[in-house]
């Protein structure tokens, strides 16, 4: 097991921030949840907090080691205005980045998302170049994304000029519900165009083990990360995918397999030693075993 590290989650209580509050635990951390509503995990210490505000902020973060910041307003169809999106995203963001500095943390890992790229969530758009990394070019379509990108920069800002060490991990959807042994099946029947992001996941406890991964190795500088399953949520190929329904689409490497994700995560898995475990693919095969 690692050394024990004393880390505060902001947004530990949430869809996602619940798993990565989970795993740190049962790696043996001792973890802050800092939220607007108590988590379902009692092992971790619960703290009441409004993580917009300085002042209540730094009090709570001051014998923590590492922050894991979550607490964003997650997308724009959330029934918030979308000035509200970008302000609460980009004032929380900058907020809990600045204290870390202040306080001197050891390090701090930033939930981003792929929809920086632009070809993820609303208004998307077709990506420059296949396969996805981090050096793919960023085209924010939406108030979300554009606070996104906005919060990467502060943090390469924060890390230059008051060498606060940053994590900041890019994903795409994430599957915080497991399907049913039917709903799973059901997946051989669908032949239609790309829903979202070339039908890219993540299961939550693989990105749980990411910002574990990113805490634990608390590398020096400001580096971004994504972070993928290793295939694609679809029976059909993306090779079939792109011939039948998006023939304009930049093309696939020619040797690229059928139902590889094109979001490419080699980076996490080179310097993080992260890689992902829950399969689309091994699910399915599971379901069929069962019947």
């Amino acid at each position: 097991m690692p050394e024990s590290l004393r880390i505060a989650v902001t947004g530990g209580s949430g869809g996602v921030g619940r798993f990565v509050v989970r795993h740190l635990l049962d790696r043996g951390h001792h973890v802050l949840n800092l939220d607007r509503k108590p988590g379902d995990d009692d092992r971790a210490h619960f703290i009441d907090c409004d993580i917009r505000q300085r002042e209540s902020l730094l009090p709570v973060l001051k014998d923590c080691e590492i922050v894991c910041h979550l607490a964003e307003v997650p997308n724009v169809h959330s029934g918030v205005p979308f000035d509200e999106v970008y302000w609460n995203n980009t004032r929380s963001t900058s907020v809990v980045l600045q204290a870390a500095a202040d306080l001197k943390l050891r390090h701090a890992v930033y939930s981003s998302s792929c929809q920086v790229y632009g070809c993820w969530g609303e208004n998307k758009i077709a990506p420059i170049r296949f396969p996805i990394d981090e050096s793919h070019p960023l085209q924010p379509m939406n108030a979300y994304s554009v606070s996104k990108v906005a919060n990467e920069l502060f943090a390469k800002y924060i890390f230059a000029h008051e060498g606060l060490s940053i994590s900041i991990l890019r994903f795409p959807w994430v599957m915080t519900t497991d399907f049913t042994d039917d709903e799973l099946r059901s997946f051989e029947r669908i032949d239609e165009p790309f829903r979202d992001g070339f039908e890219t996941f993540i299961h939550p406890t693989d990105l749980a083990r990411g910002f574990a991964a990113a805490a634990e190795a608390s590398r020096p500088g400001c580096e971004i990360y994504n972070l993928s399953a290793a295939d694609i949520m679809s029976c059909m190929s993306l090779h079939q995918r792109f011939a039948k329904y998006h023939p304009n689409l930049p093309p696939l490497p020619a040797a690229w397999p059928d139902h590889k994700s094109p979001l490419v995560a080699e980076k996490a898995a080179n310097l993080l030693n992260w890689r992902p475990l829950w399969s689309f693919s091994g699910h399915i095969n599971e379901a069929k075993a069962r019947g």
